[in-house]
């Protein structure tokens, strides 16, 4: 067993665990001197509940126990995220002078690309918070803005670092033959946002989560984007949403 604690969003986690290369993979948000104030613990069953959902049987075995444990870690960290005003969000996030910009869409179709696009448009003037997995914050004092973290859990690129910025804008990508971007009401983010949120079990923890989402929806400017894989796509998008006109 191993025990080491991590801090993500400003939380301190104490986290038991069964593999050393569980702790490895966090150890970029190791903080041996802070003080948890959740735990969580990591059993065999925890491993092997994450194995069932794979199927065929054949492409479950294919995935080693010590991977499935990061997947049953982050499982159970999400659970009480909640409690501390923060959602684990399906998206690639990417900062910019000091903002945070995120994609977000099924996987499969282009988060990642898109955002080694901006990449390449921007240079070092961009940076990954995380290509996969972020924990959003919903600050409640008077800056009241929606803070990006990074994660362990930053894809299988592991592209992010430990780093937040507020949120300026999210962009639901989808496939096209041209691009074109278009500002989503409320009403409309909403779905597409619930479908990208980790909901958690506890009726306590879904109803604060569902009011979190509900925030995104009415504060954050939402954008659907039909893109091609291309930097035309990339200038158009970073343009929207930043307002930087550089690429026009």
């Amino acid at each position: 067993m191993q025990r080491f604690t991590l801090t993500l969003v400003e939380v301190p986690i104490s986290a038991t665990v069964q593999f050393p290369s569980t702790r490895e993979y966090c150890a970029e948000w190791e903080t041996p001197g802070a003080t948890p104030v959740e735990h969580v613990t990591i059993s065999e069953q925890d491993i092997a509940a994450e194995r069932e959902p794979h199927t065929p049987p054949s492409q479950a075995e294919a995935f080693s126990s010590s991977y499935l444990e990061t997947l049953a870690l982050y499982r159970a960290i999400a659970q009480c995220m909640a409690d501390h005003d923060a959602i684990l969000f399906h998206g690639s996030v990417i900062e910019v002078d000091g903002k945070a910009y995120i994609f977000t869409a099924p996987s499969g179709t282009g988060k990642s690309t898109h955002a080694r696009l901006w990449r390449e448009l921007l240079g070092s003037q961009a940076r990954m918070i995380n290509d996969d997995k972020p924990l959003l914050r919903f600050n409640t004092g008077a800056a009241g803005t929606i803070q990006a973290y990074g994660t362990p859990w930053r894809g299988k690129h592991m592209l992010g670092t430990n780093i937040h910025a507020p949120v300026k804008g999210i962009c639901v990508l989808h496939q096209a033959p041209k691009n074109t971007m278009t500002r989503l009401s409320s009403a409309q983010s909403l779905p597409l946002l619930l479908q990208q949120t980790f909901r958690p079990k506890e009726a306590d923890s879904l109803e604060k989560t569902l009011a979190m989402i509900m925030r995104m929806a009415a504060e954050l400017p939402v954008w659907s984007m039909g893109c091609t894989p291309t930097l035309d796509a990339a200038a158009l998008s970073y343009t929207t949403m930043s307002g930087d006109r550089s690429f026009v």
